[in-house]
């Protein structure tokens, strides 16, 4: 099997040398040491007659430096961690501190909580909560300061960041960076507080110290031609909170060697690929992809068809490979490399979601979704993202953690992915799979008996699923491609983002797909407030009202081009 004897070219020695260099030190972007890391990677790749080159930009960035939480007359000094973004406060602010359980009390409907909150003013609150709408409505509220409880028990803080803007914020949007302290604890330390609130009032200070500015970031991109303009983009990012071995140097490694062998085999490559090592990811909210995008938003438009990027590789304990997609490419596309590499592996899927670098749904990119070894959930130990490792985003995120086979794997699966896009005869599409599981949630949340409904939006994706299977039978080449840029491209865009093709959505939490119409959907009148029931309404309505248009829209085009 020829993919299967491509797979045995990677060098998996080379590729843990790198490794180990890049997990040696420390890599926030912005930093000298950051700079030291993107040259390596750029000279690494250059070595092996692959065109690798540096992009530069200004990155607005947030580096936490310290944070100190005192209990005030108890002799009790609490460690912390200010999280990137919040406000810098080296002179403290002290209030009286309150406990909210909202965040974990389900129970409680969203008007309870709403007036929960308005008794917030001048004080400063302990919560479970990392919802970055949270932590802003705290601040409208009048809140002084955040207390993050970290929700699992591990005994070490992760580094974090509470700003909900994407990427390098606009004048406008930078008017939503946070403006108080937030810090981070631990399970233990924030039940400590919990108990002491029972038995008296508290009094707490926090004072915090971050470097929040404008730096020097470097973007090493190499590129491969293939026997087409088009491409595929793979990707990762290089910084990193500490050493940052699995989050996130064991791709930055694979990558390295990946396109040493794409580069050897270059001439089965049946279109061309793009390789980017992101900065800004870590302490700017994803601000290098989102700079890609923006600054080479029309190539990407016309002629990229798929965008893989790779986090958190080679983790111990890893026993199956989580798949997070948009599933464009249908499900068996990724199982079937995940069972070439693992035969029998168990594969799980789930929604992309808002993170790791998903910063081009505006460039209409059909094909977006990346793979790794993730642990079942028994034996995750840690409510960490992914893997649900303890050392994610802290200090022990060290060599030592990559488990050699699992990283052995995933990198194979990082590549066989890639590959497959590069050499196949055309690009994996599986209409009827994506736009069923599209209807079948709205049908989900459209069952509820609300005042409003989704029957137009229902109805519209249906028209163009069956244009779409139509158009697919019996369609050139060159007509199938236009219909998966075309088709998945901009459902992509219509149902993973809100706003403007030319601007991020804030990263606030939320449904990963029509997001503003599910959050209506969801809730019932009577548990909310008057003022959120209408905000969460005015949503819907705009949110419905362009789906509809743009899915009408799409309509119109497929049926004018396939003459149908």
């Amino acid at each position: 099997m020829e993919q299967y004897r491509i797979l045995q070219e990677i060098d998996h020695d080379m590729i843990r040398k790198h490794l180990k260099y890049l997990s040696s030190f420390e890599k926030l972007s912005g930093s000298k040491a950051a700079s030291t890391a993107a040259h390596y990677i750029r000279d690494c790749v250059s070595s092996y007659g692959v065109g690798c080159h540096l992009e530069t930009f200004d990155g607005y960035l947030s580096n936490p430096v310290e944070s100190t939480l005192e209990v005030i007359g108890e002799g009790i000094s609490i460690k912390s961690r200010p999280r990137s973004f919040s406000r810098s406060v080296p002179e403290g602010v002290t209030g009286e501190l309150v406990y909210d359980s909202s965040n974990l009390d389900k129970s409680l409907t969203d008007a309870e909580v709403s007036n929960r909150l308005k008794t917030f003013r001048g004080k400063v609150v302990v919560s479970h909560g990392f919802d970055e709408r949270y932590e802003k409505r705290l601040e409208t509220n009048g809140a002084l300061g955040l207390i993050q409880i970290w929700t699992s028990s591990e005994d070490i803080i992760h580094e974090d960041t509470v700003s909900g803007v994407w990427g390098t914020p606009t004048r406008d949007s930078a008017l939503l960076v946070p403006s108080i302290p937030v810090v981070g604890i631990t399970k233990n330390d924030g039940e400590r507080l919990i108990q002491l609130l029972r038995t008296k009032k508290v009094t707490v200070r926090i004072s915090t110290r971050l470097e929040t500015d404008v730096f020097p970031c470097e973007i090493p991109v190499a590129e491969i031609k293939g026997q087409s303009d088009d491409f595929i983009l793979m990707s990762c990012h290089y910084d990193t909170w500490y050493q940052g071995a699995f989050d996130n140097c064991a791709a930055n490694a694979a990558a390295i060697e990946i396109a040493k062998v794409l580069n050897d085999n270059k001439d089965k490559l049946k279109r061309s690929i793009r390789i980017a090592w992101w900065a800004g990811h870590s302490n700017g909210r994803y601000a290098g992809s989102t700079w890609y995008n923006d600054n080479h938003f029309f190539e990407l438009r016309e002629h990229c068809y798929a965008h893989v990027t790779a986090d958190l590789l080679g983790a111990q304990g890893c026993n199956l490979v989580g798949i997070r997609t948009t599933g464009v490419e249908g499900r068996q596309f990724v199982r079937n490399n995940a069972n070439t590499v693992d035969p029998g592996v168990e594969t799980l899927f789930f929604p992309v979601g808002r993170g790791a670098d998903q910063s081009f749904w505006g460039s209409n990119i059909p094909i977006q979704f990346y793979a790794r070894y993730e642990r079942s959930k028994e034996l995750k130990d840690s409510d960490s993202p992914g893997p649900g490792v303890y050392w994610w985003h802290t200090e022990d995120d060290t060599y030592d953690h990559v488990d050699p086979e699992v990283y052995k794997k995933d990198a194979n699966l990082y590549f066989l992915n890639i590959y497959r896009l590069l050499t196949d005869d055309r690009l994996p599409f599986e209409p009827e799979e994506y736009f069923d599981n599209l209807l079948a949630l709205l049908h989900k949340f459209d069952e509820s008996g609300h005042e409003l409904s989704c029957d137009e939006v229902v109805n519209a994706i249906g028209k163009l699923k069956s244009n779409t299977v139509r158009a697919l039978q019996n369609c050139t080449d060159e007509d199938y491609n236009w219909i998966l840029k075309t088709v998945g491209g901009n459902m992509n865009r219509i149902c993973q983002s809100c706003g403007s093709a030319y601007d991020q959505d804030l990263a606030f939490s939320g449904a990963p797909v029509f997001t503003k119409l599910v959050a209506f959907l969801s809730k019932k009148k009577e548990d909310e407030s008057p003022e959120e029931y209408v905000f969460l309404k005015t949503d819907f309505i705009r949110q419905r009202n362009r789906v509809i248009s743009e899915v009408t829209r799409l309509n119109e085009l497929l049926i004018s081009r396939m003459k149908l």
